[in-house]
């Protein structure tokens, strides 16, 4: 027969046990917690990616501000959900909050080409000439051979004056692209005035 003594005794060895379990059970928990999480963000982000290319930019934006951003800011591909919307909110016409979202999204990864073209798009619109050049030389430092930014400074170049700097950019690269060929002629129009 067991004694109110054996009960306090019994109970002092299981204690350690079990506080022991507590925090694995905790662990664990949150880390399914994490996983269920990080799932949902990716589903979010899918959907996004699948508005993008059917050209629905608010259904793109409403993906992206279900997604949990706080804790998972990058797709798959390292590139910040906050350009996304920056490129939903470009093609609607919210220029101001294109420009924050870009701002967020290169702040979550600074070196994604994509996010300092159009980050460098959106300097450059707002007559801030010196930090678009910064922007787009960096993605063509990461990139030498993205087409978008080397047409991009390419353009800052020749608007400003500096044909020569537009002409050595943009022979950087060869392509067969409108924007590309349409850019080269002006070039070398002025060039030979």
């Amino acid at each position: 027969m067991y004694h109110r003594n054996d009960f306090k005794k019994q109970a002092e060895v299981q204690s350690p046990g079990y506080l022991l379990t507590l925090p694995i059970i905790c662990i664990i928990i949150f880390s399914v917690w994490i996983g269920l999480e990080q799932f949902r963000t990716e589903m979010h982000v899918l959907n996004a990616r699948m508005a993008r290319q059917k050209d629905k930019w608010e259904l793109l934006i409403d993906e992206v501000e279900k997604a949990n951003a706080t804790f998972f800011p990058l797709d798959y591909t390292a590139t910040p959900l906050r350009w996304y919307s920056g490129v939903a909110n470009f093609y609607l016409n919210n220029m101001d909050v294109a420009f924050d979202d870009f701002k967020l999204a290169h702040r979550e990864n600074p070196n994604n080409v994509h996010v300092l073209n159009n980050l460098a798009t959106m300097y450059e619109m707002k007559g801030n000439h010196k930090e678009a050049i910064k922007l787009f030389s960096m993605a063509t430092e990461i990139s030498p051979k993205f087409e978008d930014a080397i047409i991009n400074l390419a353009a800052v170049h020749y608007n400003l004056g500096h044909i020569s700097e537009a002409y050595e950019t943009i022979r950087k690269i060869e392509s067969n692209s409108p924007k590309y060929l349409e850019y080269l002629d002006a070039i070398y129009k002025k060039m030979n005035k």
